[in-house]
């Protein structure tokens, strides 16, 4: 399922909804189960292009990111990376350190010189398996990771042209920040020009507005059923923000 989140401008101004953020899920398709479009977008992009888009930034998704092969293969380099240069210094340990006697008091120059070249040897053999553990593992992954990046970019550029051909009032902005691939979410923001979204301003009396804020009230537990706040006592007018102990003080006073 897709959330879709009004994120406001200013706390300053007028309230209004300059962005609204989409979260796309690994488990949800759009295809069988189609995303609602938020009324913000209703006057700017068709339903047939709302449910085209979708499909695609979940299926870009599904592919870069939520794919159980790619995830397969990020837990194998991780463990590589991890085992691969300790296997290489104890090989190196048990090849080239083997059998080499420890220095006398007084080494001669012949001797420190042999010793640290032995020591030079082993830190160069160490140094290229961690470069040929880069070279093999990581960069392939790495590689199609910034694939998978440019591709997404593509796709939300050339959502953002097609809405700019419509006119200053409908462009909108199409960006997502960078995903994870252990995530099973990605994350779409739209935003929306400022005069557009004050110009389509839905009302509260809209079937599809937000609520206010000042009707989202806590819940009590003490409530009686099918009512969600508890009934005022002595006269007084309870909200629902009122805590308990806030009330037993004013019957005390």
């Amino acid at each position: 399922m897709a959330f879709f989140i009004p994120v406001p401008a200013s706390s300053f101004t007028f309230p209004h909804r300059s962005q609204v953020i989409a979260n796309f899920y690994a488990h949800t398709n759009p295809e069988s189960h189609p995303f609602p479009q938020p009324i913000e977008l209703r006057s700017s992009v068709s339903e047939e292009e709302w449910q085209t888009r979708t499909v695609a930034i979940w299926n870009h998704f599904a592919r870069y990111t939520w794919s159980k092969l790619l995830r397969a293969y990020l837990i194998l380099a991780l463990v590589f990376s991890l085992i691969g240069p300790i296997t290489t210094n104890l090989i190196v340990h048990r090849i080239i350190y083997n059998g080499v006697e420890p220095l006398s008091l007084n080494p001669s120059d012949d001797e420190i010189r042999e010793r640290l070249s032995l020591i030079r040897r082993g830190h160069l053999i160490n140094f290229i398996a961690i470069i040929l553990i880069f070279l093999i593992i990581w960069v392939p992954y790495l590689s199609y990771k910034s694939l998978g990046r440019r591709r997404l970019v593509a796709l939300l550029s050339s959502f953002n042209q097609a809405d700019a051909a419509k006119g200053n009032m409908q462009a909108l902005n199409w960006i997502c920040n960078r995903t994870s691939t252990f995530q099973s979410s990605g994350t779409i923001a739209i935003e929306l020009p400022v005069a557009f979204v004050s110009a389509h301003q839905p009302t509260l009396f809209h079937q599809a507005a937000y609520l206010p804020e000042y009707l989202h009230k806590p819940t009590s537990s003490q409530a009686p059923p099918m009512y969600g706040y508890e009934a005022a006592q002595n006269g007084q007018v309870y909200d629902g923000t009122t805590k308990p102990e806030q009330r037993d003080v004013g019957r005390k006073a």
